[in-house]
């Protein structure tokens, strides 16, 4: 199966750079990666620095950076790696240059891919889930802190195209039928993970070098494992087991929900953990202890309502 020759990228965090940055290593790919809309010309070629964590290999690539407004070819495989409360905007800002039948691949958190094939009805939709752990040091600049593997699915069945990527992609990518099963771990596997660390304000390591703390995982992984039945969700790992594996390999990691904290932006805390308690409160299920995990993140500001 060939695989595109070039990606466009929409978001330019951690995520958007850590895809950038292994895709552009490729010598027959290159990547674009879209800013927001601004009043100068052109696009311009610019370094972007990859260093990971646990070998310490480094690379420089260069990527094409273009403004959202001052696209003027029709975009053909597109990548979405934007936070939640930016995907409408973001969208709707590049709508008139995304191919009717184009490729799209959602890698964001929470659940949102049904608001996307809203935006984009036309498109071949595929949606990821990452368990890769990533800090932005700089604009252009990102670290790869926690290594693992991408599970990439079909948004549904009409989702047609499929595509690939070469042996020598670095990062791990697995294709999969059923895409939503990773999507509602993961979901709860950042609920946890992201609400601690912020309520610590900690990196994920020290989530399990701390008793109380772990037992605390124990009983917010134990009441998601609950929610997910009611889902018909059936992970063949339970939630803590997740949790403590992906605490694991990213010890190193500081969290995106903490990064924006620390960066005084908004967070994604309410497409994550306020799913959750939304969709149990829905199937008229308690959630005691993840609720009670909401309210110490409001009580402490870290938490507001959508």
């Amino acid at each position: 199966m060939a695989y595109p020759k070039h990606w466009t990228i929409l978001g330019s965090g951690a995520i958007g750079c850590l895809w950038a940055a292994y895709l552009s290593s490729i010598p027959d790919i290159s990547c674009t990666l879209l800013s927001r809309p601004m009043t100068t010309n052109g696009s311009q070629h610019q370094s972007l620095s990859l260093h990971r964590y646990h070998d310490g290999y480094q690379q420089v690539t260069s990527v094409q950076t273009l403004a959202s407004n001052q696209i003027d070819k029709p975009i053909q495989f597109l990548i979405i790696a934007l936070k939640a409360y930016d995907l409408t905007r973001a969208i709707k800002q590049i709508q008139y240059a995304i191919a009717p039948k184009a490729t799209v691949l959602v890698l964001m958190n929470g659940l949102v891919g049904h608001h996307v094939a809203t935006l984009l009805p036309t498109v071949n939709l595929w949606l990821g889930c990452l368990f890769e752990g990533a800090i932005l040091n700089a604009p252009l600049a990102v670290q790869h802190t926690g290594v693992n593997r991408t599970w990439i699915g079909p948004y549904s069945y009409h989702t047609q195209d499929a595509f690939s990527f070469p042996k020598q992609f670095g990062l791990q990518v697995t294709f999969c039928s059923n895409i939503w099963l990773h999507l509602w771990q993961k979901l709860g596997v950042n609920a946890i993970i992201n609400g601690l660390s912020v309520k610590y304000q900690c990196e994920n390591g020290d989530l399990l070098k701390n008793k109380s703390r772990i037992d605390e995982i124990e009983q917010l992984a134990l009441e998601i494992d609950l929610l997910l039945k009611t889902q018909n969700m059936i992970p063949e790992k339970t939630m803590k087991t997740s949790i403590h594996e992906t605490i694991q390999y990213t010890s190193h990691n500081i969290s995106s929900t903490l990064q924006d904290i620390r960066r005084n932006r908004l967070t994604e805390l309410p497409w994550i953990n306020g799913l959750l308690v939304r969709t149990a409160q829905q199937q008229n299920l308690k959630l005691p202890q993840n609720e009670q995990l909401i309210r110490d993140l409001k009580h402490i500001g870290m938490f507001s309502d959508v």
